[in-house]
Formats: C-alpha cells, structure tokens, sequence
C-alpha cells in the first residue's frame, strides 16, 4: 500500500502590496505562489498530433508530450460540482446538473451560514495548487488565496482563523474577507503528475493513455479494423482551454470524446446515459456500522413508478447535495473502476497504468487514484466512504509589511488555524451543508425544493390520487452508492435506487 503524501509546509504573505515581492530569505524560499486566476503565462497551446480514419472521420488516438497527459489526469481531481460548474450546467451528467441548480435555487436562510452554499456551488479541489503549472488550468480558482479577518485582534492572537472560502464568518462576528497568499517551501507545487522519464504519449479515442510505441499503436489500429496505413491520414491540432473544457464535459459522457471535440466539434450531442441494472455494493470498505437515514418513498401503486421523497428534514438533501463536492477520481473508485461514466474509468485505468510504471510519485499516485475532499468540506451526513484531507491545518503569519522589503523580519509570528465554513469560529470538521427540519421534496430527477403541497402537485403527474401510496425506506451505504451512481448516468435517480424496494416489499408492510 501507497504511503500518504507528507505534509506540506507553507507560510503566508500578506495583501499589503501593490506588486509582487521578492522572496524573502531566498535559501530557504524557493518558490513564492502569486495571485494569478488566468492561464499561465508564456505557455504556447498544446499541440497534438492526430491519427485521423479516414473512411469514418474519427480520430483513432492523439500523440503529445506530457503536457497534455497532466492536463487530462487533472479531470480527476475536479469536484462535480467544478466540472458542472465549468459545463455552464448544461453537461448531460446523468441528473448533476439538476442537482446544481437545486442548490443554486435554495434560499439563504436553509443555510448554517451563506459560505455553505458557496462551497457546494464552487468546490475546491484538495490538489488545487498542483494546477499552477499545466499547460492549460481547467479549474480558474486561486488556489493561492486565503481568507482572514481584517480585525487585528483577531490576527495578533493565539486564537487567528483563516478560512480557504471568503466570506466566512470569524470567531469575532465579522467577515473573513481579507486575502493573504500562500509561499511554499521547497519544492515547486505545480509540477504536473507525470514525471520526464516518458517523453510521448498516445491517447486513444476512449482516453486510455499509454506511453508513445509501436506495439501500442499497432495493437489499437488492428483493434479498430485498420488494414494499412493508407486507412489513415495525420492532422495537427492546437489545443487551448476551449478544447479543453469541451473534452473535459465530453469525457463524462462519451466514449469517443476525442472525436466530438476535434471532428465532429458539435457541443449539443448529449448521449443518453441510462443505467439499466442498479447498482450494487459488493465488498465492504470496513467493519464500521454504516450510517443509516430513513425517508418516505411515494410511487404509484399500479405501476410501481417512483413518484418522490419526501425527507422529513434535512440530512437526505445535505448527502445529496455533498455529492458536488465529491472528486471524480473518488467517485470512480467507490466504483471500482467501473463508474460507466462516458470514458473517465479509461482515464482512471491510465493513471494506475502509470503508478505501476512509476511514471507518476507515490504522491500522486494518492491524488489521481484516491482524492480526498478538500479540507473542511467534509459533511456529518455522509453515508458514504470517502476521505477529507486534514493537512495544513496551521499556518504561520506574520501580519507586516517587512515581507515584501529585501530585509530579514524579525516580527513575531502567529500561527492561524483553519476554520470550517460551515461551523463559524470553530476549528472542527464536520458540520452540514443545509440545516433545519423543515419537509424537502425530491424528485426523480433530483429536482429539490422546500415541499410546497399547492405548487408540488403537479410533480405527480397523472397519478390518480388513490393509486398514489408511501412507504419508508433504509438508505445506507448501499443505497448511497445507487443513489450516486443513477445520479451520474440516469435521468430517473430514485427509480434507479429504488424501484426493487418497491417491487419486492412484503404486502402489507409500510416499511422497509
């Protein structure tokens, strides 16, 4: 098994400038992140060699450096809610971008504080300063920037907070809306995944990714019906971000992205995903007792279709609503490689390829194969396995100017603990993204809202309201992952996750 990553060290600097400094004790710094959101500068697009059928007109495979190889492993450590987000909402994941909207759509007030909405809206990535250096950053968030209270006090004491989502509320009752950047020692932080070793790559069309050689590219092309090299005709492409973000979109759902993007170019062919057989949890990650929640199920009693839920508070809609906080790499492991999502589990089987290789470190063997959530976005109504990152969580600051001077600071430095969003003033992970008792209604396209009785009527449809029946189901880990799963490839999430315990319940029985 894999070592976890080591800690890494990190100090702050402060807002306090109108331009960059120089480092500061340059023996020790080597490396100063600025605060920058656009494109990294003086890098040329990405170019890509293509291997094009002619006959059909689809792309066989690409070749590149390894520059485009690191841009795509990223995929894997976009939360949903990012790579939604990105899509404008418009990606054609399953019922993702429902879901989205559910939370965009959700009053303030259902919120423990108004950040709770902003991280399921704009989810950072725990790897996110891996980002800095692609050739193409998918993710525009700064990475770099922290957030702190502009009360001094509150800067000066043993008890300083900072917060990774602006606005948050401080200890002291204020906003936490003052930037501070993060310097990191050592080694630069965005060195891309692969390391040089491998100088070229091929990417097939189903973006499994194999290192540049004859016996690969021959092997495809047979596989593909290619008789002679005449079949095939060479094209170069020059990626920038808009070709990046369309792959990333087609990848979820396709598995020909390659051939959507540089060929067919067409933006509104949205593949109709469906799950024919749910899913089924097949080994169990511990031996804790998993987290069970309970919530009615409506459905029609002639046709067994599933109508709603109906939580009756709101730990059900929290898990949900978690699932945007969720890294793609996570989801496909809880999966076991076999997500079914478009061709990201071919991506996936390319970077545990390239650990076995030792084309990629330990460290980031941990980020593309099992990424955690980032910290403190961790909910308390988890039902499923999934890991938070816990380090850094204090950081050392010292709240002067004499950082941005070619001198040596003699100030003292106070140490800042990260604090969570959603738990305002404490330091504790944990907390829930929506709060309260009030009645949620769910619908089979994960269409979520406060129940009203007077305008959610008409989410029944023709249902006769004496062929309409409730009952109330488990939901634990295994419907968790059922739930997860149809949200990601189904249009009919509840059906999915529960349409056999509608089928199969005892007669008589309201429970189940």
């Amino acid at each position: 098994m894999s070592s976890q990553p080591k800690p890494v060290e990190l100090e702050l600097a402060s807002d306090k400038k109108t331009s960059q400094p120089k480092a500061v004790k340059p023996k020790e710094l080597e490396h100063a992140l600025d605060n920058k959101t656009s494109q990294p500068e003086a890098l040329k697009p990405i170019e890509l060699e293509l291997a094009i059928d002619k006959k059909n007109n689809q792309v066989l495979y690409a070749e590149s450096k390894k520059d485009f190889v690191d841009v795509l492993l990223s995929f894997l450590t976009l939360p949903m809610g990012t790579i939604i987000r990105l899509a404008d909402k418009k990606s054609g994941i399953g019922c993702m971008d429902e879901l989205y909207k559910s939370v965009q759509a959700f009053d303030e007030e259902c919120f423990p504080a108004k950040t709770s909405k902003t991280m399921l809206l704009n989810p950072r990535s725990a790897c996110g300063l891996m980002y800095n250096k692609l050739a193409v950053k998918v993710d525009e968030t700064d990475y770099t920037i922290l957030y702190v209270c502009r009360t001094s006090p509150c800067l000066n004491s043993s008890l300083g907070l900072v917060s990774l989502v602006k606005n948050s509320i401080c200890a002291c009752g204020k906003a936490m809306d003052k930037k501070i950047y993060l310097q990191r020692k050592g080694e630069d932080t965005g060195r891309g995944f692969t390391n040089d070793e491998i100088d070229r790559y091929i990417i097939r069309d189903d973006l499994l990714v194999l290192p540049a050689s004859v016996d690969h590219t021959l092997s495809w092309l047979r596989r593909k019906g290619i008789k002679d090299s005449t079949e095939v005709k060479m094209e170069i492409v020059k990626v920038g971000l808009e070709d990046v973000l369309h792959l990333l979109q087609r990848s979820m759902i396709s598995t020909t992205p390659l051939t959507d993007v540089f060929k067919l170019k067409d933006n509104n062919n949205i593949l109709s995903n469906s799950l024919s057989i749910p899913y089924h949890c097949r080994t169990v990650i511990n031996d804790s007792i998993s987290k069970e929640m309970e919530v009615k199920l409506w459905f029609n009693k002639s046709s067994k279709e599933i109508l709603c839920v109906e939580a009756e508070g709101a730990d059900f809609v929290d898990f949900l609503f978690t699932f945007l906080t969720f890294p793609l790499g996570a989801i496909i492991k809880m999966f076991e490689g076999h997500s079914s999502m478009g061709s990201v589990d071919q991506l996936y089987e390319s970077a545990h390829n390239f650990s076995d290789m030792q084309i990629i470190s330990t460290e980031c063997t941990e980020m593309l194969l099992s990424p955690k959530l980032e910290r403190m976005f961790g909910c308390s109504n988890q039902l499923l396995q999934i890991e938070e990152k816990t380090t850094p969580a204090v950081f050392d600051h010292k709240n002067c100017s004499c950082s941005h001077q070619e001198k040596y600071c003699l100030h003292l430095e106070v140490e800042l603990k990260l604090m969570n969003p959603k738990r305002p003033g404490e330091t504790t992970t944990g907390g829930c993204f929506i709060k309260g008792r009030r009645r949620l209604l769910v619908t089979d396209k994960l269409e979520i809202k406060r129940l009203s009785t007077v305008s959610d009527i008409h989410k029944l449809g023709n249902t006769p309201l004496d062929d309409m029946e409730s009952t109330y189901v488990r939901v634990g880990e295994e419907e968790a992952l059922n739930l997860l799963q149809a949200s990601l490839i189904s249009k009919s999430v509840l059906s999915h996750a529960f349409s056999a315990r509608v089928i199969n319940r005892s007669e008589g029985s309201n429970y189940y």
